[in-house]
């Protein structure tokens, strides 16, 4: 949602149909992909940059490797809980990782007139469309 701000308010303006086309373009994106834009696209904190490296490093390494790498330890219930707490605070990091994206979309998006209420809205009809396509 964020990379879709980049054309907001004024000369650059989007209409609906064309936002959401682009938001099915941005779903076809690696998340590598997508931090690269968003790098380019949105203005963000100092050192936040780190934190985007790390959420991608977290988010590769449950999708791609964590089981594969677990597949022994998860046979006995020591493992099993080992994994628990790895996979609780991979989590922490990435709720936090979440909070801190969202709080520079709220700024975005105040800075261009566009209210909290107007921003919940999108994004909640966002969320349904995409939970209901699953």
């Amino acid at each position: 949602m964020l990379l879709a701000t980049e054309y907001g308010p004024g000369p650059t303006r989007i209409t609906a149909v064309q936002y959401d086309e682009l938001l099915a373009s941005l779903f076809q994106r690696t998340l590598g992909n997508l931090i690269a834009i968003l790098r380019k696209a949105v203005s963000l904190p100092p050192n936040f940059g780190d934190a985007l490296d790390r959420a991608l490093q977290a988010r590769n390494w449950l999708v791609h490797r964590y089981f594969w790498e677990r597949a022994v330890p998860f046979a006995h219930s020591a493992g099993r809980d080992s994994m628990i707490r790895e996979l609780t605070e991979a989590a922490v990091f990435l709720e936090s990782f979440d909070h801190e994206l969202t709080a520079i979309a709220h700024r975005w998006a105040e800075e261009h007139g566009i209210s909290a209420e107007d921003f919940q809205r999108a994004k909640d009809s966002l969320l349904g469309s995409s939970q209901d396509a699953t």
